[in-house]
Parts: C-alpha cells; structure tokens; sequence
C-alpha cells in the first residue's frame, strides 16, 4: 500500500515539473546584456540602425525596467507598431518586439501589457525619420481631436481599428479638445 502511494505521488510530482515547464511564462522581464547596436524598423518598413551607446542605452534600460504580462495571441491582429532588435557582438539578433504604445508590445505573437512603468515612446519615435521631419505620436483620445480620430476610422474603415490596432501622425500638439 505505502509503495503504490509512493509510486502515484511520484508520478504525481513528475507530472507537474514536465507540465509546468512546457508552459510558457506569464510575466516577462527582458534581460539584455550588452547590446551592440539595435534596429528600428519603421511601420512604414524603413530599418533604422541605431548605434549612438547613448540612445541604446536609454531604449534597453527602458525596456528592462518593465515588467511585462502575457495577453491575448497577436496572430489575428492587424496592429502594426515600430519593431525594435537588439544585437549582441556577433551581430545576432538577441531579442525583437513590436512596441504597439507605450504599455503593449508584441513578442513571440502575444500581446504584453507593461504592469509596472511605460514604455518611453518619444526615445523611440526620435529614432524614426518622417518625410517632415515630425516626430509620430500613436493616435488616442487623449491626444487627437474627435473629428481626426473619426476621419482615420473612415479612411480605414476595412481595419478593426481597437486598443491594439494603433495609427500615428505627425505631433502637432493636438491635445484632444
């Protein structure tokens, strides 16, 4: 009796280490040692080498102080945001999301909301030239006017446009009234 007791907690507790271990995590916290230069790709598809140690520096650290919890899978989305990678002295790629605002990424086809801080967009945004030379601001009720916000709604009104599908325009300092 004590033997089959021991045999099914055994199997038990095997079970749950092979389990847990195949499940993927649900909270993130990049850990990026190093990198020698990152990319910016645009969502215009225009790559931007980075490789000022100031600006990366800045972008890393920004990234890294964030915790990050796993959402919905962003395999159906049609959001679209600039795509930032690291690369590490090898010129390999150590790590690459897609910053969709300032507190969802994507990585690995899920959707991550920051629980602790934001992501500084502006940093981001410098890096990325613009035909005007503006910086692109990601359109939201706090900083576009009603009627604009309804005008990108009909011009794309073929695209679910929600939290995750996000646009930009040129930072005129519209502040939503």
């Amino acid at each position: 009796m004590k033997k089959s007791i021991m045999g099914v907690l055994a199997l038990l507790w095997v079970s749950m280490i092979v389990l847990g271990g195949c499940s993927s995590p649900k909270v993130k916290i990049f850990s990026l040692e190093s990198p020698q230069k990152i990319t910016v790709t645009s969502i215009s598809g225009e790559k931007i080498e980075v490789t000022d140690e100031d600006i990366i520096q800045q972008i890393t650290d920004n990234i890294t102080s964030i915790q990050f919890e796993r959402g919905e899978s962003s395999e159906d989305t049609n959001g679209f945001g600039p795509i930032i990678s690291w690369y590490n002295s090898n010129g390999d790629v150590m790590e690459t999301i897609s910053v969709m605002s300032n507190d969802t990424i994507i990585y690995n086809n899920y959707f991550w909301t920051a629980i602790n801080g934001s992501i500084d967009m502006e940093v981001i945004n410098a890096t990325l030239p613009t035909d005007t030379g503006e910086k692109l601001v990601p359109i939201t009720r706090r900083n576009t006017p009603q009627w604009m916000r309804q005008s990108v709604r009909s011009i794309l009104g073929h695209m679910k446009i929600c939290r995750r599908d996000i646009a930009f325009l040129p930072d005129r300092g519209w502040n939503g009234h």
